[in-house]
């Protein structure tokens, strides 16, 4: 499942990011 945390983390920021 490491990968997948990775993955939700990247999106959590660009998220963030983009807001």
């Amino acid at each position: 499942m490491a990968p997948v945390f990775s993955v939700l983390f990247a999106i959590f920021l660009a998220t963030q990011a983009q807001a």
